[in-house]
């Protein structure tokens, strides 16, 4: 077992190597008040249970993320989502009112978190969607790259008992140590752990200003002596997180190494949704890899995917497939005020992308169609038709082979 210390002043986990050991610091704030021991929201039921199943229903979706249409989807629109979901971005959740405002918090998270797990990866200078989430009750794993955001993030929540700051060190070999997070004691309440890491598809290390709050800019600029490291989101999770009820990505540009660095749990169904920021634009700028890649990766591992907001949203615009969505949001002519977006725009066009894994979808392989949902039960006429009737009628509704 590692050795827990407590510090009095700020509660953080660092790992430290010394010769062989491992050594695990945890320190928890003197006023253990702050915040406190918060009573289980009565509104925590079966829906919000911790731990409930990663593959959800696509009934599921309009009660998950707080849709203003509360019209559950129909039989055919059910069924021409599950056979276009391998090639296709679908406007379903945002025209349904599924979406939320830029610089807003997701609507899952404005659902009870009754001990649910997010992964948010991308806090900027003030981590406020992580704060909403530990507010509602979420049990929040977050990842922030640049040391000038996370000094900023520790002076605003340095007195919070909430708050748990995670910073690694290399070992004897320069492999970075990722200490053992606990499982929370209780899920009858919000906290965070912020670990101060990059996320990427393979382990390495990046040189940052010690200063400074922009992603794009501090990467490319140079100079900087701030050893910060980068690890496979598979690397670091805890095994205790065995559903993530939200993976949610804003790293401008660098979505692409970070969900190829989470695909093995991807696969294992950890993840019930994922919404992640499609630039790319910026992803050409900052050579973070291919646009189509990343728009295919998450369909091929049998996820149903829609755009939840963006800024090409005010003309129509293609779903389907992929390679016309793409082509029509790369040239920029939709932009929010339905005006062509010029090259010299610090983000270019962009979508905000949700994914997750329909129970009807599960192990299909890339481009497989899936069969089609059952036929939803025929209406008991009131007055009872004849039965050469109900056969034509049942017939009419059989869905083509």
């Amino acid at each position: 077992a590692l050795p827990i210390f407590h510090n009095p002043h700020r509660r953080v986990i660092r790992a430290m190597a010394q010769g062989s050991l491992l050594w695990s610091l945890a320190a928890l704030t003197a006023i253990a008040c702050i915040g406190g021991s918060r009573p289980l929201d009565p509104k925590c039921n079966d829906k919000y249970l911790t731990n409930r199943a990663s593959l959800m229903k696509i009934e599921d979706l309009v009660s998950d993320w707080q849709c203003s249409d509360k019209k559950p989807f129909s039989y055919e629109r059910k069924a021409e989502l599950l056979q276009g979901a391998h090639d296709g971005i679908f406007p379903d959740m945002r025209e349904k009112g599924c979406g939320h405002k830029n610089l807003q918090p997701p609507r899952l998270l404005r659902t009870p978190g009754c001990g649910r797990i997010v992964v948010d990866v991308g806090l900027g200078t003030d981590a406020d969607e992580t704060r909403s989430a530990v507010e509602m009750g979420f049990i929040v794993l977050a990842f922030e790259l640049l040391p000038g955001n996370i000094e900023s993030i520790k002076k605003k929540f340095r007195q919070k008992a909430e708050y748990t700051f995670v910073e690694l060190s290399k070992d004897e070999n320069g492999k970075w140590i990722v200490p053992e997070i606990p499982r929370p004691e209780s899920f009858d309440q919000g906290m965070a752990y912020v670990f101060h890491a990059g996320l990427s598809d393979s382990e390495s290390t990046v040189l940052l200003p010690s200063s400074g709050n922009s992603l794009v800019k501090n990467i490319h600029s140079g100079g900087g002596d701030y050893p910060v490291p980068v690890l496979p989101l598979s690397r670091v999770i805890p095994p205790w997180a065995e559903t993530i009820d939200l993976l949610k990505l804003d790293t401008q540009g660098f979505e692409l190494g970070i969900l190829k660095g989470a695909l093995p749990l991807v696969k294992q169904h950890r993840f019930r949704y994922i919404l992640f920021e499609f630039s790319p634009w910026l992803m050409k700028r900052a050579h973070s890899g291919d646009a189509m890649e990343l728009l295919e990766l998450l369909p091929k591992t049998g996820a149903l995917c829609f755009d939840m907001m963006g800024t090409h949203n005010n003309l129509p615009r293609p779903s389907a497939p992929l390679a016309e969505y793409f082509s029509v949001l790369d040239r920029g002519e939709h932009g929010s005020w339905k005006k062509k977006i010029p090259e010299s725009d610090p983000y270019g066009p962009w979508d905000d992308i949700m994914c997750g894994w329909p129970e009807e979808l599960a192990g299909a392989s890339a481009g497989a169609i899936p069969p089609l949902p059952p036929l939803p039960p025929l209406q008991t006429p009131a007055v009872q038709a004849p039965l050469q009737s109900v056969a034509v009628q049942a017939e009419q509704r059989a869905p083509d082979n």
